[in-house]
């Protein structure tokens, strides 16, 4: 060794050293951050780490005089490119950490002068912060490799959870603990179940949180609180059972033991009820919205109230089925709601037809209001031609897209598709049809496009065909698709859930009776996926729909009722087009009509429409399913842009105190909050 050099070393050394040391190493650069556990296949598991002692570069344990050695023997010479874990020799002397092995790593010898690792003990817990206890050790002097010392350790079974390991020096003073390591689990644990709570009658699927060996087989006992209430499923799906407390249990067994997981869930039992609101004259609901704060807010038209043939009708009732408030709006003509969406703002707007105001016989009419009732603003679009508004949807930019029909006198529909801006702002508004009469029935807002659905005289095999097109969200025609048979086909709402389309209708081409209710699923090019019908020697049909978690409840109307008179239907598919459940509602001998259907966050459903009372009752129905053989083909409809005249409207403003229940006269609003699953 270089004479010079070696003095050079020894003087800085002693320079550097003037102060007692503690033992053991610790502090942050002494931590051990590689621990690494590793399952050996026979029950044991190998823990494995690095050696950690800064200054100690002869690695015998103990940071002394001696560690100048490899210090010059190795002066001057780089850290290796690609050392990025620092277990390299050269690594491990550069105490300084510049990359380089030179006279500024004496002093990490000096700062950590006499710091000793005599052993390591192996620490075990069941959670990641302890408690910890010692289920092992390892002398220091049993390293091996040619770089930083590795050392490995067998752990023995029943092994802890989590393991750490913990540098000692000779007299039992311990130093900085390594990172934690989660052993890998051969056995089954069960970690959570979920849901533990839910709706009686209802169907939810079971999952569970769970780790150990593959294959692993589940054994769930639901305590008699659901139907199947034994499963070997992964993740069954049941139907919970009456409203109560169960004691229900998960086992997951493996070639290497088993676990069991008893918890308890609740079933709760849905709140159900029913009322009517009206006066003198007909009252009815066309469409409805759940509020943040609870309840529903549904909108229609009142002949009962108002100063005109017709006025907007809103009514607010809370989740106990109260009515908190109502509100009409019109003027000396016709006006009524066709639907009501939440804006971004939380409020809401309301489309409505109006004959009293803008620009023609009939024009679009949006109304703005807080949650609360008041009136934000009125604002009518048209021209001098017939603007029917149809239904509202709402994109995420809250942009309200409308559709309806539009008619020049003398002429034939054709479909109107509008978009407003959030402040009811007109920024387009075009037309598409053919030779014939062609109306838009709702209107879908989706990430690719506007769809809009309806039924064509003008395309098709004959008669009324149902239809789809879609629309880029700047007004630009994309796709027309005409679905049908012989007879009279249309489809009256559509919901846009999980890349899907679903819609709902009814067909006199296909089915059962003199009208069939239709279903389908289309994929987002139009292509079908399926098509049901569903019906009996009677006439049934769909006019609204919404997609809960595990299936689509759409609404429409039957005659099936042997007194006579129109009753409810609802009817609940799975989402590859298994039907689920079957029901009417309605009394004899008067009309039910079901014209809105809404589900808020908390699954509770609410339908709104029409009657004559709150006399009705929830019945099971049996219809036959039927698979239809449509026609599917492209429709090339004209497409014209359409300008109109916008403007504020000042509307008669009204809080009337309608009849509740007991019927005040004709028709009826009507509302009923969910229904016996």
């Amino acid at each position: 060794m270089d004479a010079a050099l070696w003095a050079e070393l020894k003087d800085a050394l002693e320079r550097a050293l003037g102060k007692t040391v503690s033992t053991p190493p610790t502090g942050e650069a002494n931590r051990i951050n590689d621990l690494a556990i590793a399952d050996n296949g026979d029950g044991t598991f190998t823990l494995s780490w690095h050696y950690r002692n800064l200054g100690d570069y002869d690695q015998n344990g103990t940071v002394a005089v001696e560690d100048i050695i490899p210090l010059a023997e190795h002066f001057g010479q780089a850290v290796p490119e690609g050392d990025a874990e620092g277990n390299s020799l050269h690594a491990i002397i550069d105490g300084s950490g510049n990359g380089r092995v030179g006279i500024e790593d004496v002093t990490p010898i000096a700062v950590n002068f006499q710091r000793e690792v005599h052993h390591y003990t192996i620490e075990g817990a069941e959670a990641q912060n302890g408690p910890w206890s010692a289920v092992g050790e390892v002398a220091q002097d049993t390293g091996s490799g040619d770089g930083r010392l590795e050392y490995g350790n067998v752990v023995q079974p029943p092994a802890a959870l989590w393991h750490r390991v913990v540098p000692y020096d000779a007299e039992g003073n311990p130093g900085e603990p390594s990172n934690a390591v989660l052993r890998p689990s051969n056995e089954p644990i069960i970690y959570e179940v979920t849901p533990t709570s839910g709706y009686q009658h209802e169907e939810y699927t079971f999952t569970a949180t769970v780790s150990g060996a593959e294959p692993l087989t589940y054994a769930w006992d639901f305590g008699g609180g659901a139907t199947p209430n034994i499963s070997s499923e992964v993740s069954p799906t049941v139907i919970l059972s009456d409203a109560g407390e169960y004691e229900a249990t998960l086992t997951v067994t493996n070639a290497y033991g088993s676990a069991d997981f008893p918890f308890t869930f609740i079933v709760n039992e849905r709140d159900e009820w029913v009322h009517t609101w009206g006066g003198e004259q007909d009252d009815w609901v066309s469409g409805a919205m759940h509020l943040i704060e609870g309840g529903v807010l549904m909108a229609g038209g009142t002949r009962s109230y108002g100063r005109g043939d017709a006025d907007v009708l809103l009514i607010n009732y809370d989740s106990s089925g109260a009515v908190a408030w109502a509100k009409t709006w019109g003027g000396e003509e016709f006006e009524s709601a066709r639907a009501i969406e939440g804006t971004a703002d939380n409020q809401v707007c309301v489309l409505a037809v109006t004959s009293s105001y803008g620009a023609g016989k009939d024009d679009i009419l949006l109304l703005k209001y807080r949650i609360n009732g008041e009136l934000l603003w009125a604002k009518t679009w048209g021209t001098a031609a017939y603007e029917r508004a149809a239904s509202m949807a709402v994109d995420t930019d809250g942009n309200m897209y409308v559709c309806g029909s539009y008619l020049e006198w003398g002429g034939k529909d054709d479909v109107l598709l509008c978009r407003f801006d959030p402040e009811g702002e007109i920024q387009w508004a075009v037309t598409w049809g053919g030779d014939d009469y062609d109306y838009a029935r709702d209107v879908a807002a989706a990430a690719d496009g506007v769809y809009v659905c309806g039924n064509t005289y003008s395309f098709g095999a004959g008669g009324s065909e149902a239809f789809v097109l879609r629309f880029s969200s700047s007004g630009l025609p994309e796709w027309a698709e005409v679905y049908g048979g012989e007879q009279g086909d249309v489809i009256h709402s559509m919901w846009e859930h999980a890349g899907t389309l679903y819609a709902v209708g009814n067909t006199r081409s296909f089915g059962e009776g003199d009208r069939d209710a239709l279903l389908m699923a289309l994929e987002l090019d139009g292509a079908v996926r399926w098509a049901l019908t569903w019906g009996t020697s009677a006439s049934e049909g769909l006019g609204s729909l919404v997609a809960e978690e595990n299936s689509l409840i759409a609404v429409g109307s039957t005659d099936i009722h042997p007194g006579g008179g129109w009753d409810i239907l609802l009817l609940r598919f799975g989402f590859g087009g298994d039907l689920r459940s079957s029901k009417t509602w309605g009394a004899q001998d008067v009309d039910d009509i079901a014209s809105a259907l809404s589900l808020d966050a908390s699954g509770d459903l609410y339908i709104g429409g029409t009657a004559e009372n709150i006399g009705g009752q929830w019945q099971s129905v049996e219809g036959a399913i039927g698979i239809p053989v449509l026609q599917v083909a492209s429709a090339q409809g004209v497409v014209n842009l359409v300008s109109g005249q916008e403007g504020f409207t000042d509307g008669a403003e009204a809080a009337p105190n309608g009849v509740n229940d007991v019927g005040g006269g004709g028709e009826d609003a009507l509302v009923l909050k969910n229904y016996p699953r």
